[in-house]
C-alpha cells in the first residue's frame, strides 16, 4: 500500500526482522545487553541507597560490584532476567516498527514507554516495599528502563560497517 507518491506505509519489515544479523541483534540484547544493564543499574542506582541494602540484605555494607554480580549468577538471577529481556524486546517490536523517524527518535519513544509503564508501581504506596526502597528502585528503573528502550532502538539500527578491500 502507498500513499502519495513514494511514501510507503511504516509496518514491520518481515524479510529484515528475520533474517540473520537481526536475530543475533536480538540475542546480544536480551542475553547480554538487559541482564547486564539490570545489574548495573541496581549497583550504581538502587544499592546506593543505606534503605535498599538494609532492606534486602539487613546490613548497609556495599560490597564491591564484581561479587555481586557473581552473586547474581549463582543465584540465578542473572539468568532470570533473560527471559524478561526477550518479553520486552517482543513488546518493543512493533512499536519499532509502527513509528516513523530516525532511530533516536525510536529510541526516544521505547525509552520513555518502558520507564513510564514498568515504572507506575512504584509510584503507589505498596506493603511489600517501604517508601524509601520503593523510591529507589523508581529512580534506577526509570533510568535503566529508559536506557533499555533506547539500546533495542539503537541495536536495531546498527549496521556494522563493512570493509573494502581495494
Amino acid at each position: 500500500m502507498r500513499l502519495k507518491g513514494d511514501y510507503a506505509v511504516p509496518g514491520i519489515n518481515w524479510h529484515k526482522l528475520l533474517s540473520l544479523e537481526s536475530g543475533i541483534k536480538v540475542i546480544v540484547l536480551i542475553v547480554i545487553v538487559y541482564p547486564m544493564l539490570y545489574n548495573l543499574a541496581g549497583y550504581f542506582i538502587a544499592w546506593q541507597f543505606d534503605s535498599v541494602r538494609l532492606f534486602y540484605t539487613d546490613s548497609a555494607e556495599i560490597k564491591p560490584f564484581g561479587a555481586m554480580l557473581i552473586e547474581n549468577f549463582r543465584s540465578g538471577l542473572y539468568f532470570f532476567q533473560i527471559p524478561r529481556g526477550l518479553i520486552w524486546v517482543l513488546l518493543a517490536l512493533p512499536v519499532y516498527y509502527s513509528i516513523e523517524g530516525s532511530y533516536i527518535r525510536k529510541g526516544v519513544i521505547i525509552g520513555l514507554l518502558f520507564a513510564t509503564l514498568m515504572n507506575a508501581q512504584h509510584l503507589l504506596p505498596n506493603p511489600y516495599f517501604p517508601a524509601e526502597v520503593s523510591f529507589a528502585h523508581f529512580i534506577e528503573t526509570y533510568i535503566s528502563n529508559f536506557i533499555w528502550g533506547f539500546s533495542i532502538s539503537w541495536l536495531l539500527n546498527w549496521h556494522p560497517i563493512k570493509s573494502i578491500s581495494t
